[in-house]
């Protein structure tokens, strides 16, 4: 998997265990953790991976990253979770991950990535090898563009400060439901046959066609012993490509990134919480409007995303167990 883990199986996997103890151990919390949130904004012609060699049309926000370390016992796990599409180039992946794995002296195995796969990022080096297309004799080291280089200061510098913000939290978790920005773009023929569904063609289907899709929208949140919420988790399965164009690209976090603003926002008025985005294994499953929403419906879109999480955070109960497992 080349250290890249589906951030719905992850966070499905974990809510699933929470859930199966009997009792909530009265102990002290087990887990520790520490979390801090820096954005960077792409300059404008920046190389992106658009599939016809297509730059930066526009910058319409800065891409944020979240970098997260949890402590149980002696173990420690960091999740760098990011709004910047190129990070899911191989290369790219395992310096990242090497150089963040060397700040916080663990080994590379405990530095995961995940990207919210919006396609609306830029190229952070300039032989980036994507997972389906790596050559039999292996991946030639990255070559980092300027914004690469920086991208890996910034993410390093933060990862730094992670071990002495470390505290002890305890696990909540509420799963709230979402169906109104996703669609399958698998379309099926009368004849049986299958087609790649596009706006243009979802429209023609019916007046607001969804399909088969994951509406789940689970949120974890992580509290200090006062009871203040000192970072969250969100997840959620679907391609954000409402604000995507291959022809004119624009850098923004599309709605994963909105989403997850408005929970930090709402879960502590006094003071934005670093949330992170886990992007569920899309498939066929595509975000409505692509190529041709934009940035103010992709914007409209993670104001719904995150309303549904708000929504659920007032259902927040705890997790029966107090530790990494």
């Amino acid at each position: 998997m080349h250290g890249i883990m589906p951030g719905g199986v992850w966070l499905l996997c974990c809510l699933a265990m929470l859930t199966t103890a009997a009792t909530v151990e009265a102990d002290p919390p087990r887990l520790r953790v520490a979390a801090v949130e820096f954005a960077l904004s792409p300059e404008r012609d920046a190389m992106t991976p658009s599939r016809v060699g297509a730059r930066v049309a526009e910058v319409a926000g800065p891409l944020k990253t979240t970098v997260f370390l949890l402590e149980d016992h002696q173990t420690r796990l960091c999740l760098v979770t990011t709004h910047f599409d190129g990070t899911e180039a191989v290369n790219v992946t395992r310096v990242l991950r090497e150089k963040v794995a060397g700040e916080l002296g663990i080994p590379v195995a405990q530095v995961w990535i995940f990207t919210s796969h919006n396609h609306s990022g830029v190229l952070l080096a300039s032989n980036g090898a994507e997972a389906y297309a790596v050559p039999a004799e292996g991946c030639p080291p990255a070559r980092l563009l300027p914004i690469g280089e920086k991208f890996l200061a910034e993410l390093c510098s933060h990862a730094r400060r992670l071990p002495e913000m470390l505290e002890p939290v305890t696990v909540w978790w509420a799963e709230g439901r979402e169906d109104r920005i996703t669609y399958n773009r698998k379309g099926r023929r009368a004849d049986g046959t299958t087609y790649f569904m596009r706006e243009e063609d979802r429209v023609l289907v019916a007046t607001d066609y969804r399909g088969d899709v994951d509406t789940q929208a689970p949120l974890v949140v992580f509290k200090n012993s006062a009871g203040r919420i000192v970072a969250a988790l969100a997840q959620f399965t679907g391609h954000p490509v409402t604000s995507y164009h291959p022809e004119k690209p624009v850098v923004f976090g599309d709605w994963p990134q909105v989403a997850a603003d408005l929970v930090g926002e709402k879960l502590d008025p006094a003071g934005a919480v670093p949330v992170g985005f886990l992007q569920g294994c899309a498939g066929d499953v595509n975000s409505k409007e692509m190529f041709c929403g934009g940035v103010e419906r992709a914007t409209a879109f993670g104001r719904m995303l995150g309303d549904s999480y708000v929504k659920a955070a007032a259902t927040l109960q705890p997790s029966r167990r107090d530790g990494l497992d």
